[in-house]
């Protein structure tokens, strides 16, 4: 019979997010009414299947597999084919899908986006809460874990190892050096816009790293109630979910029993996103096992312990310098004081390598060789940064996209 440490990993989802663009000005666009398919385009018959739905703005969609699957890495190619079938149909409307993390054009002011579901409550809730202008909300897209648990047991060994690792993902994953038609400055452009949709509401996002927190009881008590205090006066008859408005970067839904993971950038294309997730989903496995520190000692870091990790690999990705010998310690680290972020990430693919499949294994070694997404997007672009290389960029984005092959 199979232990409950390893049953939380027996299956995962993904989804995977897209800004729809004008076809030719690469301008975002909103999408009054999202096309469907027909069932001849929506991949595998077997299986988990792939849905579309649309984000919190008219411009955002996203593909995601309906269930938990297994076999996550035979989803690359699946993601790929359902995006070009949608392609050709927005192509119709002069419109296409940008997989970019965050949209690198200097973009149209505020009061031009509009929110999908416009004139329900949600999207009342969105106008009084945030500012339509912030590009982590509006113009951005992610690409979300889904671990599945089982009662109070599971979900804190797991929340305790996600949020631990958390800190070393834009060193992995960062896809967003460019916004505004500039560069930013940081590697994970999309983070740090994320880091302000809190601004007017401190408790939508706590420290964005979530609570210390490892039972649904202290959950509620900690993170979903005072989301409660901040929705109640503006939708008195509850009809949002407060989890909806929770901003931090990992989310649980237990009524669905589900670790959301929110932190990873869109990749050049789904192959790459499927990589990654398989990678970080080895790292976090290791921890719920206690390969290396008991889950005891993973439970005693803080958010504010965490959050300035996180700060430093947002900005400077794989060259940010770990000299927190207690967090390296986590992973393993024994002798080292200090490590980079890429030295770290070498030392955890020698560790949990081998669980990742034999089709996302050269993906992830291409990231640890030449760099994040949003390093090579940077070698790409060179020193000026002008309206004329980002739409050429943009393009290469969306061609990368189209085929399922890697940005370099």
């Amino acid at each position: 019979m199979a232990s409950a440490r390893d049953r939380l990993f027996g299956s995962v989802g993904l989804s995977l997010g897209h800004v729809v663009v004008d076809r030719d000005t690469l301008l975002p666009r909103a999408l009054v009414q999202l096309p469907m398919l027909r069932p001849s385009e929506e991949g595998s018959s077997t299986g988990p299947r792939l849905s579309w739905g649309q984000g919190p703005s008219a411009c955002q969609v996203f593909l995601r597999i309906t269930r938990p699957t297994r076999k996550l890495f035979r989803y690359g190619p699946r993601f790929s084919r359902e995006a070009h079938a949608m392609n050709i149909i927005l192509a119709r409307e002069g419109l296409a899908l940008l997989p970019s993390a965050l949209h690198p054009l200097e973009l149209p002011s505020s009061a031009a986006v509009q929110w999908a579901e416009q004139g329900s409550t949600l999207a009342h809730l969105r106008d009084a809460l945030f500012d339509r202008g912030q590009a982590g909300m509006v113009y951005s897209s992610s690409a979300r874990l889904f671990l599945p648990f089982q009662g109070d047991e599971e979900f804190g060994r797991l929340h305790a190892a996600v949020r631990l690792m958390l800190p070393l993902v834009p060193a992995l994953a960062a896809a967003s050096p460019f916004a505004e038609g500039r560069r930013t400055g940081f590697l994970d452009s999309r983070l740090e816009g994320c880091l302000h949709l809190g601004d007017r509401h401190p408790d939508l996002i706590g420290n964005f790293i979530p609570e210390a927190v490892f039972d649904q009881a202290d959950y509620d008590r900690e993170v979903l109630q005072p989301i409660g205090r901040v929705l109640g006066p503006l939708d008195p008859e509850g009809a949002v979910d407060y989890d909806q408005m929770n901003l931090r970067a990992a989310v649980a839904h237990f009524e669905h029993d589900v670790l959301e993971l929110r932190l990873v950038d869109r990749q050049e294309c789904a192959s790459a996103d499927v990589a990654v997730a398989e990678l970080l989903i080895a790292v976090v496995k290791a921890l719920v096992q206690g390969r290396w520190v008991s889950n005891y000692l993973q439970r005693v870091w803080q958010a504010n312990d965490l959050l300035p990790l996180l700060l430093q690999t947002m900005k400077d990705g794989p060259r940010a310098v770990f000299a927190n010998k207690e967090y390296l310690l986590m992973f393993g680290v024994l002798r080292e004081p200090r490590l980079t972020a890429q030295r770290l990430w070498e030392h955890l693919y020698a560790e949990v390598g081998g669980q990742i499949s034999d089709e996302s294994r050269p993906w992830v070694e291409r990231i640890l060789r030449e760099g994040p997404l949003a390093s090579r997007m940077l070698k790409h672009v060179g020193a000026r940064v002008d309206e004329a290389r980002l739409r050429t960029l943009c393009g290469r984005l969306m061609a990368c996209a189209e085929k399922d092959e890697p940005f370099i």
